[in-house]
């Protein structure tokens, strides 16, 4: 790789990164409005959703060695981010501590009713992201 599509990639990974916060405040503040505590995750689903389908599709078409750096590794590298992922996942599945004293000796898990679900909902985000990569990479060898 040459210094040259080294930056390309580089330029690129902004873009997406850009992109994706762009679109991440959109979907929490729309998401926030009725289920406050999974507006990250559905933010994260739409987002790495559409960026693994993005991925998924730009293997199977075969553009070439440097596009598929720049789109597929910058761009999509810095639209949908593994880290941005779990973070949101580990800070939504921890339930937050209640701001009164609980009299309970029972854990903050235990006392908590949300949080089964936001560990289930967690794990159905990154196989989903995982089904959508494999399905776009499927359809474009197979359908395009």
């Amino acid at each position: 790789m040459t210094v040259w599509e080294a930056l390309a990639v580089a330029a690129a990974g902004g873009v997406g990164a850009a992109a994706r916060y762009t679109l991440d405040n959109e979907l929490k503040s729309r998401f926030s409005q009725k289920l406050r505590w999974a507006a990250p995750l559905w933010s994260l689903l739409v987002i790495n959703a559409c960026g693994s389908f993005a991925l998924g599709a730009i293997m199977s078409a075969e553009l070439g060695e440097f596009t598929t750096e720049v789109v597929g590794v910058g761009l999509c590298g810095g639209f949908t981010t593994f880290s941005t992922v779990m973070v949101e996942t580990l800070t939504s599945a921890i339930p937050s501590s209640s701001p009164t004293p609980s009299r309970s000796t029972a854990p903050a898990t235990a006392r908590s009713p949300v949080w089964p679900s936001r560990i289930l909902a967690s794990l159905a985000l990154l196989l989903l992201m995982s089904a959508v990569c494999v399905a776009a990479f499927w359809a474009g060898n197979h359908v395009f």
